[in-house]
């Protein structure tokens, strides 16, 4: 979540309880899984102390001042938020095949169904992935639409990429 979707969220809520909030933080930092009552006020709450924790200079500054027992909680827990935070991985997915198909319409319905001179070429890639801790891959299809010169440079750089991960594998 944005931190500014998150402090939106954060200054939309009536009620705020400082243990409600010490409660969620708990949840970040011990992993413990309990009853969430309110997911996107949670989610909120650990956006803004995870970007408090990673830029410590600006968390006096991001804290709304109407919820000053903020401040109090993040200093509290601080230090297990960076513990925390520097033993999470990020690995991107893995691409393990690619597609790609290439259609050209000759008809448009905005000109009544009559054919058109220029007629823009849809090009469809679908990446298959390997999330990082996943068994099973998944498909991702993205539709673009090209004239023949940007379809050439796209098509001369797939195969580009292709080659280079060819190389790399030998």
């Amino acid at each position: 979540m944005q931190l500014e979707n998150a402090l939106k969220i954060l200054k939309n809520v009536e009620k705020l309880s400082e243990d409600e909030v010490e409660k969620y933080v708990k949840m970040l930092v011990t992993k413990i899984e309990d009853k969430i009552e309110n997911r996107e006020l949670a989610e909120a709450i650990w956006s803004i102390f995870i970007f408090a924790a990673r830029e410590p200079q600006k968390s006096t500054q991001i804290f709304p001042p109407n919820f000053d027992f903020l401040s109090r909680i993040f200093e509290k827990y601080q230090k297990n938020l960076l513990e925390t935070l520097q033993t999470m991985n990020w690995e991107y997915p893995e691409i393990v095949d690619f597609s790609w198909q290439i259609a050209k319409s000759e008809k448009c319905s905005i000109f009544g169904g009559q054919p058109m001179a220029y007629a823009p070429l849809t090009t469809t890639v679908t990446l298959e992935t390997l999330e990082a801790g996943h068994l099973e891959s998944q498909k991702n299809a993205v539709k673009l639409s090209f004239d023949e010169m940007q379809l050439t440079d796209f098509l001369w750089k797939l195969k580009e990429a292709e080659n280079f991960a060819q190389n790399i594998l030998e």
